[in-house]
């Protein structure tokens, strides 16, 4: 009776762990989520939502910031029609409130009936690597390096 009980408590035990560990927000599970929601958000074509993700400070290796993304984004959502981000083998490093991810970057887009790649022109994805700071409560990109946006003659 008493080796029922007790495995009745280490059974509990673990339980009780196991749903600590899976309902437990980590910081890198909230970064896959904002990627995620970044990459439907682009492809639904919101960009409210798509720089809801972006931090106000942004600025990315080539000078881009806040407004400039806002303009590519606005100009590229004008342009095209349909959108299909394919951001895979991500990496995810996190130092405090700072974090990088790092990953490969595909986006297709319908342009005059064709689909045509907009990022990772000759089909090979670009290797980008995402920086995020904790601000408040949540994640926010404060720059993305790897996209040359100068082809895009903005």
């Amino acid at each position: 009776m008493k080796l029922k009980g007790r495995n009745v408590v280490i059974g509990s035990f673990v339980v009780v762990v196991l749903l600590a560990w899976y309902f437990w927000d980590s910081a890198e599970r909230d970064i896959r989520k904002l990627l995620a929601d970044g990459e439907a958000a682009v492809e639904a074509e919101d960009i409210t939502r798509t720089l809801s993700h972006v931090s106000r400070q942004y600025i990315d290796e080539i000078g881009l910031n806040y407004l400039g993304v806002r303009r590519v984004m606005g100009w590229a959502f004008n342009r095209f029609d349909g959108f299909d981000v394919r951001l895979h083998d991500i990496s995810i490093t996190i130092d405090g409130d700072m974090a990088k991810a790092t990953g490969q970057l595909q986006v297709l887009v319908l342009n005059q009936g064709e689909n045509v790649y907009l990022i990772a022109e000759s089909g090979t994805p670009d290797f980008i690597t995402i920086t995020l700071v904790k601000q408040r409560l949540a994640w926010k990109v404060i720059s993305v390096n790897g996209i040359d946006v100068s082809r895009f003659r903005l």
